[in-house]
């Protein structure tokens, strides 16, 4: 009798933990369709990353360039005795045209703290696009994972400027992150999905399948 209940803890134990995985998998991002929540896994986890590591002390710019459009790390300010950290970044078309309209998800964070992961810019389409722009959830979910996400999106801490129209569009991200704060290593942007739009012209992806510019800075 003792070695039956014994059996049923560990089999009741075993249902609790599969239930869970099968819960967050399934269920706790409220995106319904399984073939979705796969696909987007597999494109997430191996998608393609373009890096530029900045070292502040030896050089405040850093230019990324995929198909049509650069992204150019044109200043960074930093004091650390108030905690302010200024960076400044400029989207232009190498084919010189105006680029009107921009969209992409935006993350910021260090080794262990997000401070920013929402997407930016003007609602854009290119046919059968990537879902993770409008439908958020289960991305929030996987791009969030194993940070401290006690900063997020507070608007205390991070606010960003209008992308402003004309020939190149400019982004400014402020911080504030307090009195000799200590960042953890290194400061990560990242510019995931890129979507653009030349004047006059349709909207086209930087990345086929899925993908995103990454500087890495180091204070």
């Amino acid at each position: 009798m003792r070695k039956k209940i014994v059996i049923i803890g560990i089999l009741f134990i075993v249902f609790f933990v599969l239930v869970n995985i099968f819960y967050g998998f399934f269920y706790e991002d409220n995106v319904g369709n399984l073939l979705d929540k796969i696909t987007f896994r597999i494109k997430y986890y191996s998608r393609e990353i373009l890096k530029y590591n900045l070292d502040y002390n030896k050089n405040k710019n850093a230019i990324i360039s995929k198909d049509n459009l650069s992204v150019e790390l044109y200043d960074t300010n930093y004091d650390s005795s108030s905690g302010q950290l200024t960076i400044n970044f400029k989207f232009y078309l190498n084919n010189e045209k105006n680029l009107e309209r921009l969209r992409f998800m935006l993350r910021v964070h260090d080794d262990k703290k997000i401070y920013y992961n929402n997407s930016v810019g003007d609602q854009l389409f290119v046919g059968n696009t990537d879902y993770l722009l409008y439908n958020k959830n289960l991305y929030s979910k996987l791009s969030t994972k194993g940070f401290d996400t006690s900063k997020l999106n507070e608007e205390t801490t991070f606010r960003f400027s209008s992308l402003e129209h004309g020939k190149y569009k400019t982004l400014s991200l402020t911080f504030n992150l307090g009195e000799n704060n200590e960042i953890s290593n290194n400061f990560y942007v990242e510019f995931l999905d890129i979507i653009y739009a030349p004047k006059y012209d349709n909207s086209y992806k930087v990345f086929d399948y899925l993908g995103e510019f990454r500087y890495k800075i180091s204070l």
